[in-house]
């Protein structure tokens, strides 16, 4: 494909830098989502004594070239535990989607880079998990939160 010629050049010239300034965007973006990631999952030890293994090496991705990408490594044989596992998914994915719908949340709220660390965080749990009251957020987890803040505005101003 080449470029077309009644195009004068300061309107190519424009579009190949709002090209390059949404290139860029995505590699910060990406950038302090990873940031967020392992500063929620490798700064803490969510998994317990030693023996686990952290989030950060079920996310990291493998190297691997483009032929990789058409195969499977490993020959699979569906189950029932994979069709109920799928149901089962179905099911969480409904509660998760009633609870945005019920309380107004908007559903860009899915994109925030604190979304899947909180949920892994909850998965890495196991059963029996119990989400903080109203009370722990709007007191204890709130305060701490802005005390990390403010710690990392401190060394940022301090840098």
């Amino acid at each position: 494909m080449k470029p077309c010629p009644k195009v004068p050049a300061d309107v190519g010239e424009e579009h190949k830098k709002a090209l390059l300034e949404l290139k860029n965007s995505k590699a910060r973006r990406n950038a302090t989502i990873e940031e967020i990631r392992i500063a929620a999952t490798g700064g803490s030890n969510i998994g317990g004594e030693s023996g686990t293994s952290s989030c950060n090496d079920a996310l990291s991705p493998k190297p691997r070239g483009p032929i990789y990408n058409f195969i499977n490594s490993q020959a699979r044989q569906a189950t029932l535990n994979s069709k109920w596992k799928k149901e089962e998914r179905k099911l969480v994915c409904q509660q998760i989607g009633r609870f945005f719908f019920s309380s107004g949340i908007p559903f860009n709220f899915a994109n925030d880079p604190y979304y899947l660390p909180m949920f892994e965080g909850v998965a890495n749990f196991g059963p029996g998990f119990q989400p903080p009251t109203m009370h722990e957020l709007r007191t204890s987890i709130l305060k701490e939160e802005v005390a990390n803040i403010n710690r990392m505005l401190e060394d940022y101003k301090n840098s």
